[in-house]
């Protein structure tokens, strides 16, 4: 190993202003920062290095006398780097804010009741254009738009303000360009609790932040962490591979992808492995952009990777750890089998049945070789969220062994505001799905696709492992230095620029120790470690892409793993499940009771418990 240099430090926005932390606008502000990579550090004077941004809240211009407004001023010119007016109120003089509005006559008005905000981007290349035409609410006066300039440059609205009737005003402005550039934004009240809750960002919290992730991400350009693309992606759980299975078609689902773009992840349980139908082999096999296959538990005995022992009040039976350590190789070993007797490939990605697992069960999935988990919770059973809402605001979460729990959402809870914010944010679109959902038609997704697909045209639909291998994040430092914090253990990575550039990597690895090779492109790559973090460089010429890969020493086990199937109880299961999914699909009362099992919090299937549905939906009253 040889030492590949030590990382750029993050990009500092300075806040101009004293009682930083008391300001209103200081909260929402350092959300944005963390989110996007830059530190927020308040200072009184002129300090060294060039920021990315000046910041000057409202209030202190308001309160400056003639002489503090002068130094104000001065300083904030004395960086050469674009300025920033946040949290502009009616006190706010037109005459103080000409001093940084290029000479545009900027009055702040009230606003008249309740407001909403909307991102004005009407072209890919404006910021927010993933907010397009969708209104986050705010509280009832809470935000004071501005009065359109009197004179000076013709100003850029990047977001306004909407009232009930409909007409807008700015609410966030940028005058001029490159360095020169003067953003004014109006106060907008802080949110009385700026975390949202694990999963996409609420858009009722999302409005009072928006305008300074919309700030932030226009003044920072490509020197914000961004995704290298828009990523989508449809799961579907439980299918094995016949044709139908219940009411999914693959065929079907392929002919609604030619009329709309998307791709379709089966869930494949392990215990299927040998259990497939030739023809649906073939037309999944043939169609990789548009099918793929992920791990989907092992035996899917209900809640099979759930607590290593029981507490008060479960539903479930615990799973001791080294039980889920062998369900976890033994899946891997049941569809290499499968892979060399069809020649379907898999993605070494685990979807969990009914739920993510411990904590402890993610370091076995590293250890056994797997690149990421997908699930509708990315904090493992029995944890808690971090307490960054820029950190939960994020599809992908690596806080648990260094391994990445990605989150996603049944497609009639995943709002159209949400995938808007998710989009802008950089988080992967992913939609999960049964059989049941299609009880309606093949082409149910289809309309789920098609508004992500026209809110990003860009987005690329693909394999959850491709997704695995596009989960890092890239800044750019100058035109020929890139820094890229990966999360998953390999990265496929572009160089975009018409020059050479040199890419360097890290990634925080609780254990350094159990690395033993970085490759590029199977040629070994020299690396380096500090305390926590796995770091090197790679160096690509223009339009050039490599894949970057971290191979670890996995855990040694005694001989290989029977893929037999063991235990009545597990296929008395399976044999219920293809009740569920392959016959009750057939009749009215049968979709029911399906839909009752999805939808109901999927608590134990047993043929007791499938009799006590149908007496439920007979009796018309819920259990």
């Amino acid at each position: 190993m040889i030492s590949a240099g030590p990382s750029p430090s993050n990009p500092v926005v300075v806040w101009l202003g004293d009682n930083a932390r008391s300001s209103p606008a200081w909260t929402s502000l350092e959300i944005a920062c963390h989110y996007f990579g830059f530190e927020l550090r308040p200072v009184s004077a002129v300090s060294r290095g060039s920021p990315l941004l000046v910041v000057i809240p409202g209030d202190e211009l308001s309160a400056a006398t003639p002489i503090r407004l002068a130094a104000l001023a001065a300083t904030a010119s004395s960086y050469e780097v674009p300025i920033a007016i946040v949290g502009i109120g009616p006190e706010c003089s037109a005459e103080k804010l000409a001093l940084f509005s290029r000479g545009a006559t900027v009055r702040p008005a009230e606003a008249n009741g309740s407001v909403e905000l909307a991102a004005t981007a009407t072209t890919p290349a404006e910021t927010g254009y993933e907010l397009r035409g969708l209104r986050f609410r705010l509280g009832p006066a809470t935000a004071l738009p501005f009065d359109a300039p009197a004179h000076g440059d013709a100003p850029a609205v990047l977001a306004k303000l909407v009232s009930g009737q409909g007409d807008g005003r700015p609410a966030l402005l940028r005058l001029g360009s490159g360095n020169d550039r003067r953003y004014l934004v109006s106060r907008i009240a802080e949110p009385s609790n700026p975390a949202p809750a694990p999963g996409s960002y609420p858009p009722d919290r999302f409005g009072a932040v928006a305008p300074f992730f919309l700030l932030l991400r226009d003044a920072g350009g490509d020197r914000c962490w961004l995704p290298p693309c828009a990523l989508a992606n449809l799961t579907i759980d439980d299918p094995y591979l016949v044709e139908p299975y219940g009411c999914l078609s693959y065929a079907g689902l392929l002919d609604e992808m030619h009329r709309e773009r998307f791709h379709a992840t089966i869930g494949f349980i392990p215990w299927n492995y040998d259990r497939n139908n030739s023809n649906a082999v073939a037309l999944v096999r043939g169609n990789p952009g548009h099918l793929s296959l992920a791990v989907h538990g092992n035996n899917h005995d209900r809640y099979e990777f759930f607590r290593y022992e029981t507490r008060p009040g479960d539903n479930q039976r615990a799973k001791p750890l080294n039980e889920q350590v062998f369900n976890v190789r033994q899946a891997l070993a049941r569809l290499d089998a499968m892979r060399e007797t069809t020649g379907l490939p898999f993605d070494r990605v685990m979807v969990f049945p009914h739920g993510i697992c411990p904590a402890d069960t993610l370091k076995a999935l590293k250890n056994a070789g797997y690149w990421a988990t997908f699930n509708y919770s990315n904090v493992p059973l029995g944890e808690s969220p971090s307490p960054d809402p820029a950190r939960v605001a994020r599809a992908v979460n690596t806080d648990w062994h260094g391994f990445p729990a990605v989150r996603r959402a049944y497609p009639e809870k995943y709002p159209e505001a949400s995938v808007a914010i998710d989009l802008f944010l950089g988080n992967p679109v992913l939609f999960m799905a049964h059989q049941d959902n299609f009880f309606n038609g093949i082409d149910a997704f289809t309309p789920h696709a098609h508004r992500v697909n026209v809110r990003q045209p860009a987005v690329r639909w693909t394999s959850l492992g491709e997704i695995s291998r596009r989960l890092h994040r890239l800044r750019w430092h100058d035109e020929r230095q890139c820094e890229v914090q990966m999360n998953s253990r390999h990265a496929h990575v572009e160089n975009p620029r018409a020059i050479n550039a040199a890419f360097h990597f890290t990634k925080a690895e609780p254990e350094p120790a159990a690395i033993v090779r970085v490759t590029r492109d199977g040629a070994d790559l020299p690396w380096s470690t500090d305390t926590d973090r796995v770091l090197f460089t790679a160096n690509l010429s223009p339009g050039a892409s490599c894949l970057i890969e971290i191979h670890y020493r996995f855990a040694v086990f005694d001989g290989p793993i029977a893929l037999n199937r063991s235990g009545l109880r597990r296929r008395a299961l399976r044999m219920i499940a293809d009740f569920r999914d392959l016959h009750l699909p057939r009749s009215t009362l049968g979709r029911l009771v399906t839909r009752r099992y999805y939808r109901g919090g999927k608590k134990r299937l047993t043929l007791g418990g499938l009799a006590t549905r149908l007496r439920t939906l007979i009796r018309g009253r819920d259990s």
